[in-house]
């Protein structure tokens, strides 16, 4: 079923008692809506506004020369002779820059011929035309939604591991986690890979919307139930903004956002059959 999102504010303003709203009041009501949808996203609504997709790594790449003799102990940033341009080439945050056997996680790709190393160089001197390795091991997303699950060709599911980096963030090899990051940069989100694939490796990815930027169609697609505890979570959320909400009136909200949990993770199965014993 698909519902306009004008549609659920005005059910949204139904539930809540109001007659005409002001722009203010309207403004809320949206902000309400999509805290909804996002505590509802997190509290898991299975098969809605998810999408399943391959994506995949492109290995090594050797055609870059260092381009900044007068490269300074301060300085954060190196400068690459590309010839092409380093976001044509997807390189991204976390790959490994290595240059001259040293070896760095580039914090970001700030433009076609710049990496930001995020710390100064320090005493890692370059010289002009080094040549350069960078191994890619990131695979930019469709948009910042959370990655539900990744799995590998051979059927093997990587577990979510943030901190990986912490422990050997250099190892390459078969991949065994991944986790998730935000380029400030460019703007996009990113599947890091750990161990770094040196050479393309394919992956399955589980992926659910964004809600600020996948949903600019204005439309929910999803069954009645779904939406019905999406709607509850954002009147308790308008409530709990309000602060004078009493305690009786928010202990309701809050067992009406519990009531619809059931009917949130059987949204998208089959109808069942209960069979009493």
């Amino acid at each position: 079923m698909a519902t306009a999102f004008s549609a659920i504010k005005t059910r949204l303003q139904n539930r809540l008692g109001f007659g005409s709203v002001s722009t203010t009041l309207s403004n809320q009501l949206n902000e309400a809506w999509k805290a909804g949808l996002a505590r509802a996203f997190s509290d898991g609504i299975p098969g809605l506004q998810r999408d399943t997709f391959t994506g995949t790594t492109f290995g090594e790449v050797t055609n870059y020369l260092v381009n900044d003799a007068g490269i300074q102990a301060a300085d954060t940033t190196i400068t690459l002779d590309t010839g092409t341009s380093l976001v044509t080439d997807k390189v991204a945050l976390q790959d490994i820059l290595e240059v001259d056997s040293k070896k760095y996680l580039i914090r970001d790709v700030t433009s076609a011929t710049v990496l930001d190393l995020g710390a100064p160089i320090g005493t890692d001197m370059f010289s002009n035309n080094d040549t350069t390795k960078i191994i890619r091991r990131s695979i930019q997303l469709p948009s910042a939604g959370s990655v539900v699950g990744v799995k590998l060709k051979d059927g093997r599911q990587l577990a979510y591991e943030p901190r990986n980096a912490l422990f050997d963030p250099y190892e390459t090899g078969d991949p065994l986690f991944f986790e998730q990051r935000y380029s400030t940069k460019q703007d996009k989100s990113y599947l890091i890979l750990y161990p770094a694939p040196t050479s393309a490796t394919v992956v399955t990815i589980i992926q659910n919307r964004d809600v600020t930027s996948d949903l600019t169609d204005e439309i929910f697609e999803g069954p009645e139930e779904a939406l019905d505890a999406i709607l509850e979570r954002a009147v308790l959320a308008f409530k709990t903004w309000q602060g004078q909400t009493d305690s009786v009136e928010a202990t309701l909200a809050t067992s009406a956002v519990r009531d619809t949990a059931n009917q949130l993770q059987d949204a998208s199965s089959p109808l069942k059959i209960f069979v009493r014993e």
